[in-house]
């Protein structure tokens, strides 16, 4: 069996792929690789859902991970950190069941993960918590220990490019030192970056001669015989306006404010970017009883589609992939807005519908034959690695 390296450039859409061929490392790996362009992204097309996706091929509706948070508007709200949120089987467990070494590098979603061999999660704390001590609880604990005694000094915080600096370094040395037949790394600058300034912001070259530094030093670690995927998540739509829907179920009457605070317990939307959608009290069950008048949704459906962020309500089809069939309706953003539970100083965000403009993705992989296509979906990359894992 063959080792695999897969690697996440976060939010770099495929309208960027000529960008990055600029850059040495990248097309070099191109030049190697088939190449996948084009390619949908998953419905809900947020960080976490969709890395969940890559790892068991599965939409968000079927796998079960279908939010970044938990959905309540909350200033500081938990992040969907831990592995046991996605409900089906992944890459990481289908390695470890061939009896396969694995290894991550602050790839989402897996927190407690116990068949990552060597794992160090991404895991977003909340005020009043240490990062490293809740890194040490959810991942390798001798692991993390001594690559952060190593490699430290290149940290500033999470501030980016630095952090990418810190995953390059520690994913390396366990290329190197461990040999793990998968590993998964996750980079992160460019959609940091672009959230704090917007595609044509300056310090979005940071990120790409970053990328391909990092990439670089991956390839050279790994070595040639370790077969490669890189991909993209999801792209980024820059935005002027940022919208919070839920003062709108205040100003209805229907939610309550306390301190600033949304209190719980009333109608609320659980906003995801690029999208919204409706949630009403005693959750999906709820729905068809008295708890909340078919009147009323018509009530609120009517002021959502009167607001200027408004483009459209999401389909039957998007609701079932996104994982929120079961709520009374969800809808999308036009270009240049973003909806979140509070005001916040955001210049690009994703998290809308896969058909909007500029917004595919790709992959490509070092494998076999080089070759360029266009079409598919990011749900082709799970049975794709296990296929590279198994010769």
């Amino acid at each position: 069996m063959g080792r695999l390296l897969i690697i996440s450039f976060d939010a770099v859409g495929d309208h960027l792929f000529d960008r990055l061929c600029a850059f040495p490392r990248f097309a070099g790996l191109v030049r190697e690789s088939a190449v996948s362009r084009a390619i949908r992204t998953v419905f809900l097309s947020n960080t976490y859902p969709a890395h969940a996706s890559v790892v068991t091929g599965l939409v968000p509706g079927s796998h079960g991970l279908v939010s970044n948070t938990e959905v309540f508007p909350r200033r500081h709200p938990r992040w969907n950190v831990q592995a046991k949120g996605i409900r089906a089987r992944t890459l990481w467990e289908e390695a470890a069941g061939r009896g396969l070494t694995t290894a991550a590098v602050l790839w989402p979603v897996t927190g407690g993960a116990r068949e990552i061999t060597y794992n160090i999660p991404e895991m977003l704390i909340r005020p009043g918590q240490n990062q490293l001590i809740e890194n040490l609880r959810a991942g390798s604990k001798r692991v993390q220990l001594d690559l952060f005694a190593r490699y430290r000094r290149l940290l500033n915080g999470i501030a980016q490019p630095a952090l990418d600096r810190f995953v390059t370094a520690c994913a390396a040395a366990i290329l190197r030192e461990k040999r793990p037949d998968l590993t998964l790394v996750h980079f992160t600058a460019y959609d940091t970056l672009c959230h704090e300034g917007g595609e044509t912001a300056g310090a979005i070259e940071k990120a790409f001669t970053a990328m391909d530094e990092n990439l670089g030093a991956l390839l050279d670690a790994a070595g040639d015989d370790t077969a490669v995927i890189v991909f993209s998540d999801h792209a980024q739509i820059d935005v002027h306006t940022v919208v919070t829907p839920n003062d709108l179920l205040v100003h209805l009457g229907l939610l309550q404010k306390n301190g600033g605070d949304y209190r719980p317990g009333g109608v609320f939307f659980e906003c995801a970017g690029g999208s919204a959608f409706l949630h009403i009290p005693g959750g999906r069950a709820a729905i068809g009883r008295e708890a909340i008048e078919q009147e009323t949704i018509e009530q609120i459906r009517e002021a959502v589609a009167r607001e200027e962020s408004f483009n459209r309500f999401l389909t039957v089809e998007e609701m079932r992939e996104s994982g929120h069939a079961g709520l009374p309706f969800g809808f999308c953003a036009k270009r240049g807005y973003c909806y979140e539970n509070y005001p916040k100083k955001i210049k690009s965000q994703h998290g809308y519908p896969a058909d909007y403009e500029r917004y595919a993705v790709f992959y490509l992989a070092r494998w076999k034959n080089g070759g360029a296509g266009r079409g598919g979906s990011l749900l082709d990359i799970a049975p794709l690695a296990k296929e590279m894992l198994t010769v």
